[in-house]
């Protein structure tokens, strides 16, 4: 599937200049959201695959200062206005799964690996593709020196998290044609679009990564072995990685014993314990 980013760009563009009074309905998701239990996507893309694990086996939980948490939101709402400019230019979107009312998902490994996309749209009328077919739409939030950097590099070389991410999507449901990749300035509202095509290789890599994550029982390599290299100072396992009195947050999933069982559930190694009720038998998975 082709598609013409810079005929949408032109479009959004003119919208932009004509759009007038707005009326938007957006329901924010809060930050007291469900805890996720299992191995996302966005996770297990990222470049260090023992901050992958560490994320899954819960190691530990950081707790974000307000500047955060309204970042975070801010990032839903960004989402909700993009799907507005998209609507508003003649693609059709999906927020939600027509089958299930809820958000379109993937899951693999028994559940314990899952990924929920934030929209599927269609180019129906054919405005700026050569396909009716579905496809992919993501969209971020960027800083100035990020966006800058994507600009300039693209998705796969600036963000190879999130090129990952979107190829897992496709990956898992062939139907979709591709990703439209969108994005925004935070700083001046600059926004961004590209397309990025089906990569068969990559949902290969995925599956590889997830399943060494769910296997091991001890931590993954990490990109470095120095806790001052500039990727590990900004990486919130940083003390849990290099430290080795640094002890993980006790639960079950922290626990060298807990391991993950089918349909998504978790089991007790030992004898007579049951998952989910911490004991005195707890040992630190996180063994350096």
């Amino acid at each position: 599937m082709k598609f013409n980013i810079l005929a949408l760009r032109e479009a959004i563009d003119e919208w932009s200049m004509n759009m007038g009074a707005e009326d938007i309905n957006v329901v924010v998701p809060d930050n007291s959201a469900k805890e996720r239990k299992h191995l996302g996507l966005s996770e297990i893309c990222q470049e260090c695959p023992r901050a992958a694990w560490y994320s899954f086996r819960k190691i530990y939980k950081k707790a974000f200062p307000p500047r955060i948490l309204r970042l975070f939101q801010r990032g839903h709402r960004e989402e909700f206005f993009f799907i507005h400019m998209m609507r508003s230019v003649g693609l059709t979107i999906w927020e939600e799964d027509p089958k299930t009312g809820k958000q379109f998902k993937v899951t693999d490994f028994e559940g314990h690996l899952q990924g929920s996309m934030d929209t599927v749209a269609a180019d129906r009328k054919m405005l700026y593709s050569d396909s009716k077919k579905p496809f992919l739409v993501e969209y971020k939030t960027y800083n100035d020196k990020r966006f800058k950097k994507l600009v300039k590099e693209g998705v796969k070389i600036s963000d190879p998290k999130y090129y990952g991410q979107v190829q897992g999507y496709k990956g898992y449901e062939p139907r979709l044609q591709g990703t439209l990749f969108c994005a925004v300035n935070k700083n001046d509202d600059d926004i961004h679009f590209e397309w990025i095509n089906p990569d068969a290789l990559a949902l290969d890599h995925i599956k590889d990564r997830a399943e060494s994550i769910l296997n091991s029982r001890v931590p993954l390599p990490r990109i470095s072995n120095r806790k001052a290299f500039y990727k590990c100072k900004i990486c919130v396992y940083q003390d849990h990685c290099f430290e080795r009195d640094v002890v993980s947050d006790k639960s079950c999933r922290s626990c060298k014993n807990a391991e993950p069982a089918a349909k998504g559930t978790w089991r007790c190694r030992l004898k007579g314990k049951e998952y989910g009720e911490l004991c005195s038998k707890w040992e630190d998975c996180n063994v350096r």
